[in-house]
């Protein structure tokens, strides 16, 4: 039995280990290496229509069968490829090194990860543990033995993802601010009563508009409590937006919402609205204070640390956390083991000492991207024996096919010929399609390496006149994680910058004694 990862709402952890183990002795058994497939959609819409869910199963399948592969599981889930800490994706890992399954399936590095930190982990189990991750849709696998121009076209190929979320959150946040100034709450599913209406690009009220007034005159007027309301609405068979029963959160949630005061809130600021509202601020505000809450909204930080999440302890690798000594001075501090604090300004002293040495000529920037460009040769070398393959099994395909429709035309079994040249038609579509993946698009990798290079030749002289938060905003860009000693940092570097801020590499720019590409190719 092959289970996704929707059925394991009725499977516990051990039942499903229980399930891996079944399939990897039947791999095993037939002589195949088991293999886990994993199949993302980014929304929980898009898995509910389900289509890209179901082609790409129907490929994994494919090529699974066509490698000689037993797939012990399918990992079928919506999650965001862009944050960290996805739940399915870390414990297909986690299975994979339980049950011992080192072949790993996705449909192309997009679908894989598009941050830094999934990947990092994938590869130390490529590095220690012998994994092999394959790509279907760009006919690659990566693994311990895989060249170094293979990894470092990789990283190109994450950065390029990632960059293409950047900016999609980098849009929806435009998207955001102008409706803020525009009086339109930005976000998803308006509150009970309310719809948007895209002509008139504002929140109207809809057909639950007397039931939303009748909560209200219940709770301010009637002295219903939260759960009275809730027990009335459901004795009369109301039901939530979502179809659901009502429960005392949900209404004393859409009682707390400042939205039906004609206002909204967006990042801890409250905003006047376009949309009309239910009820007056001087009834909410006896309402809230019924309710013993005074409305603030989300949470709001009292100060949004220029460094937060970027300094661990060198020593314990503990995280420090930002805190406000004074209400203006700004320290990065560690309780464990032992409590341990800096003063933001020393830190970016230590940080400003570590970027002076990012600096190299432009004459070496040419030559890192030369370098670049023979990695992308090697790659390409390394693929032509397996396209030119492909390129005759086109050929012999077509050459079928015009003779099938000499049959066709002759009049010999026609249901027979036509069958076989539907046939054939989805097996040379299949094959010019994968022969276009292996491709490498030679230019979007050009562009994206030369962004990547000019980014890190210019970023000490942007640094260096920078103010805090500016600077703050190019270590995001650029690192990881800082670790802190008391006399100096060091930098963990996001790939694929951590290719070209190598300190080797550095003390190469900075000297001037350029080896050939190939020797710093095998030293990287």
């Amino acid at each position: 039995m092959l289970c996704s990862i929707a059925c394991m709402e009725t499977f516990n952890r051990t039942e499903l280990r229980a399930e891996i183990v079944r399939q990897i002795k039947t791999a095993h058994e037939t002589g195949k290496k088991p293999v886990f497939i994993y199949d993302r959609v980014s929304t929980k819409q898009q898995e509910v229509l389900g289509t890209s869910l179901q082609q790409q199963e129907e490929k994994g399948v494919k090529y699974a069968a066509d490698t000689d592969l037993h797939i012990a599981h399918f990992f079928t889930t919506a999650e965001s490829a862009y944050k960290t800490g996805r739940k399915i994706f870390n414990m297909m890992l986690d299975l994979a090194l339980e049950t011992g399954v080192k072949d790993i399936v996705f449909m192309c590095t997009d679908r894989m990860s598009r941050n830094f930190n999934d990947w990092s982990r994938l590869k130390s189990l490529i590095d220690e543990h012998n994994f092999h991750i394959h790509f279907y849709q760009e006919g690659s696998v990566i693994h311990k033995k895989s060249h170094h121009s293979e990894k470092f076209v990789m990283n190109i190929k994450l950065a390029v993802a990632e960059g293409h979320s950047d900016k999609v959150s980098h849009d929806s946040k435009q998207t955001a601010i102008w409706k803020v100034k525009h009086g339109i709450a930005p976000g998803g599913t308006p509150p009970p009563g309310y719809d948007y209406d895209t002509s008139q690009r504002k929140y109207i009220k809809n057909k639950d508009a007397e039931l939303i007034l009748q909560i209200f005159d219940l709770y301010d007027n009637q002295d219903y409590t939260a759960l009275g309301i809730c027990e009335w609405l459901n004795n009369q068979a109301f039901k939530t937006q979502r179809g659901n029963a009502w429960n005392r959160t949900t209404i004393l949630r859409l009682l707390a919402n400042v939205f039906y005061t004609g206002r909204f809130e967006y990042e801890g600021n409250i905003y006047h609205g376009t949309h009309e509202a239910y009820i007056t601020d001087e009834q909410y505000n006896r309402r809230t204070s019924r309710m013993k809450l005074k409305y603030k909204g989300a949470k709001i930080r009292n100060n949004d640390f220029i460094l937060k999440g970027l300094l661990r302890s060198g020593d314990s690798g503990s995280m420090f956390t930002g805190e406000l000594k004074k209400e203006k001075y700004v320290y990065y501090s560690i309780r464990r083991p032992q409590y341990m604090a800096y003063k933001e300004e020393d830190v970016f002293k230590l940080i400003d000492d570590k970027m002076r040495f990012i600096r190299f000529s432009g004459s070496f920037e040419e030559h890192l991207k030369e370098l670049f460009r023979e990695s992308v040769d090697i790659n390409e070398r390394g693929q032509a024996k397996e396209q030119e393959g492909v390129k005759k099994e086109i050929v012999r395909l077509e050459k079928e096919q015009q003779k099938l429709l000499q049959l066709l035309i002759d009049g010999v079994d026609e249901k027979a010929v036509r069958m076989r040249m539907d046939e054939n038609k989805k097996v040379l579509t299949r094959i010019e399609n994968q022969h276009q993946q292996m491709r490498i698009n030679r230019t979007d990798f050009t562009l994206e390496v030369s962004r990547v290079i000019g980014q890190v030749r210019n970023v000490f002289e942007l640094y260096s006149m920078a103010d805090y938060a500016e600077k703050g905003r190019l270590l995001r860009l650029l690192a990881e994680t800082v670790h802190v000693w008391d006399d100096q940092v060091v930098i963990d570097w996001k790939m694929p910058y951590s290719f070209i801020l190598d300190e080797r590499v550095l003390q190469i720019a900075n000297s001037q004694g350029f080896p050939a590409s190939s020797d710093m190719l095998h030293d990287g």
